[in-house]
């Protein structure tokens, strides 16, 4: 993971299509639990084809099952902060003179980011990264209107594995963080090794294979993966052995989180007051920010 110096505010999120995958987790989530330990950690729920009440909620219970704290992570529904339209509007306005008609869609795009006041953007999608860039742009534009930095230019912060395309088409990459063992079982000894080994005793690639993906999040124990990856490099080290060692770590993570995130469910209310809250509290932070813009204008 990206070292990023602390008491940062990051902006972050997803698009709510409803629960997130194992692969989620892998690629994303587990940082943000990291982030929330030193920064102040924003997390939109943004607009999607198929966003409803239930898809906000079942993201929101995955967050909070894996152990997102809303006391240190606010989690915010984009839908729910009109201030964002009214940025937007206004950047299309002010960055007309600015911006090259092919780069219009940027001021639709970035208000969330610039009304939190946000630095730092976690993502593992390289054009988001680059439309954090040319908004940039904008944002200089509006603090020389303005006369004072009213506005913060935001840099993107690529995760590690963001370019590793491993493992994206497997079922265990889409397998819900509420998955029954069985579901889990069944996806796991269905990732796929190395297709080029003829046998256990064959040497074997582990940058390419979909356990080892896997692995390099759930085996905590540093020194034994590291070894695992070396005997399995010169050969003698099954596809069963590394399969069924990689179920029993992604067993005993996804229990605990299945049973909190049940629980959750039991209390929706709860979970809906978590979402008021924090909207309330981004909303806060965006009308002074719409306010420092307009007065620009």
């Amino acid at each position: 993971m990206t070292v990023i110096p602390p008491n940062q505010t990051l902006l972050t999120g997803d698009r709510a299509t409803g629960a997130l995958g194992l692969g989620h987790y892998v690629r994303s989530l587990r940082h943000r639990l990291a982030y929330q330990e030193k920064h102040q950690q924003f997390l939109l729920l943004s607009d999607g084809v198929d966003t409803n009440e239930l898809s906000v909620q079942e993201i929101a219970l995955d967050y909070l099952a894996i152990g997102i704290d809303p006391q240190r992570s606010t989690i915010a529904v984009r839908a729910q902060m009109p201030e964002l339209t009214e940025l937007a509007a206004c950047y299309a306005r002010l960055g007309s003179d600015v911006l090259a008609a092919d780069d219009q869609q940027i001021a639709h795009h970035i208000p969330e980011i610039t009304a939190l006041q946000a630095r730092l953007i976690p993502t593992t999608n390289p054009a988001q990264a680059a439309l954090v860039q040319r908004g940039n742009d904008l944002v200089q534009h509006i603090n020389q209107r303005a006369g004072s930095q009213i506005l913060v230019a935001a840099a993107p912060v690529m995760a590690a594995n963001a370019r590793n395309t491993t493992a994206l088409t497997s079922a265990a990459h889409q397998l819900p963080l509420s998955a029954t063992p069985d579901q889990i079982s069944a996806a796991i000894h269905a990732l796929a090794t190395d297709p080029s080994r003829t046998s256990r005793f064959a040497p074997g690639d582990v940058e390419h294979n979909e356990v080892f993906f896997f692995m390099d999040a759930f085996e905590t124990d540093i020194h034994f993966l590291d070894d695992l990856k070396s005997k399995y490099r010169r050969g003698g080290l099954s596809d069963a052995v590394i399969k069924h060692h990689l179920e029993d770590c992604v067993q005993r993570f996804l229990e605990p989180v299945r049973e909190r995130r049940q629980q959750l469910a039991q209390d929706l209310a709860g979970v809906q007051r978590v979402l008021q809250e924090g909207t309330q509290r981004a909303r806060h932070i965006a009308a002074r920010t719409l306010a420092d813009v307009k007065a620009a204008l």
